[in-house]
């Protein structure tokens, strides 16, 4: 009896002996050939799609599970959404990078750490710098008009004022690029760029700015969130900036009950938004336990106490529900501004309803430098204020670094409400 096996166009015989099927030699080295090509095809590929996941830079749009990573669309953005441990974070590069949400479980409860937005819509269009963790670069906060360095005069550029001055820098609302993500023992990360080198910016932002280059990474970890910054100069000419963050933070339980602990030993005074005054207050150390009021507060600190390895540490506590929140900003970090806005907030900004769903929120914003830095260094306001200006000026060539980080613990709970 003979049967038949066709392989790919051939055809071969396969010989029936006492009731088995028996191939010719020839035959059986032609399909052990052809199933071994296929095997090595099969674990390559395997092996390439896990290295694309391993580390990616994004060009598609295209949902990627990975791990601890997961991208998807969101009213048009890539949101990469990472966990590690009982954190989860999100980030959206093509919105200023911005660290949109964080939660951690504690307690047996989702616990939100970063004030997420209603919708990205009203991120990008309205209020880019009221939920997240807004990147204010290569400025913090207001900014006169112009400025001298080496010998020459800058116009700051600008894409949003308040009360008639530059506000927050330039790149909180435009699409950073993807550099990479992953995953080690260390947590779960995203790194993203934004180059001023861009010709589709406009000129004047290149003549102020140009050969800047800025990453961040994002690491997330059981205990919370740690942001490091790096700016690199690449061009010829020397370039003066600054490099401020603008978390908000949700307050937890009643308002009344929460106290802040801030150990500076310097306090700028503001007028109209910039530093008018340094002050050295009694005790010769302010906001230790102080109550977050119903005030609105602004107050922006320097000379900040620092540890062993000259970090500086906030903390916020909620007796109500045993929550504390604990910042740490690295040595490079000088300044620091503490906003706590006024539930009327929106009524300044004629806006229709109460921002952050009339929930008190806040701001612990770590700053490279001071408010109005550049034109403070130029001595234009003084020596005391000149003193505490400490801009980052990179000569070419040169980079900065450093960090900040933040997360939720338990703390008791108040027993005499």
């Amino acid at each position: 009896m003979e049967r038949i096996a066709r392989i790919g166009e051939r055809t071969y015989a396969l010989e029936a002996t006492k009731g088995k099927c028996r191939m010719t030699r020839r035959t059986l080295y032609m399909v052990s050939g052809i199933l071994t090509a296929l095997l090595a095809v099969t674990v390559y590929s395997a092996v390439r799609v896990h290295e694309h996941l391993k580390h990616t830079t994004r060009e598609d749009t295209e949902s990627k599970v990975r791990d601890g990573i997961k991208v998807f669309r969101q009213e048009g953005h890539d949101v990469y959404e990472l966990r590690s441990g009982k954190s989860v974070m999100q980030v959206v590069p093509s919105i200023g990078s911005n660290m949109i949400s964080m939660t951690q479980e504690l307690r047996g409860k989702r616990i939100k750490v970063i004030e997420p937005p209603p919708s990205l819509r009203k991120l990008k269009e309205e209020n880019a710098c009221f939920y997240g963790n807004p990147v204010l670069f290569p400025f913090a906060c207001r900014m006169e008009d112009e400025f001298s360095f080496d010998g020459e005069r800058y116009r700051t550029p600008s894409v949003m004022k308040a009360g008639g001055y530059p506000m927050h820098g330039l790149v909180g609302r435009l699409p950073w690029k993807v550099v990479d993500t992953g995953e080690n023992v260390k947590g779960t990360w995203i790194q993203t760029s934004f180059d001023f080198d861009d010709p589709e910016l406009p000129a004047h932002w290149r003549d102020v700015y140009g050969g800047l280059k800025i990453a961040l990474k994002f690491v997330l970890d059981n205990q919370g969130a740690r942001v490091t910054v790096n700016m690199r100069n690449r061009g010829r000419d020397r370039r003066i900036m600054s490099f401020a963050c603008h978390p908000i933070f949700p307050v937890h339980g009643r308002r009344s009950q929460a106290r802040v602990f801030i150990d500076a030993r310097t306090l700028v005074r503001l007028k109209n938004g910039l530093p008018e005054e340094v002050a050295q207050p009694e005790g010769n150390t302010i906001m230790q336990g102080r109550a977050v009021g119903e005030d609105y507060l602004c107050p922006c600190y320097t000379d900040l106490a620092r540890d062993g390895q000259g970090n500086a540490s906030i903390v916020i506590e909620y007796p109500d529900p045993g929550l504390r929140l604990r910042v740490l900003l690295g040595s490079k970090y000088r300044h620091l501004v503490f906003w706590m806005p006024p539930a009327d907030l929106h009524k300044a900004l004629k806006a229709d309803e109460p921002i952050w769903g009339g929930n008190a929120v806040f701001a612990i914003e770590p700053h490279t430098s001071s408010i109005n830095a550049p034109v403070l260094h130029s001595g234009a306001k003084g020596s005391e204020l000149r003193r505490i200006a400490n801009p980052i000026i990179l000569d070419s060539g040169e980079e900065f670094e450093e960090f900040f980080s933040f997360g939720m613990e338990t703390m008791p709970l108040l027993s005499n409400p």
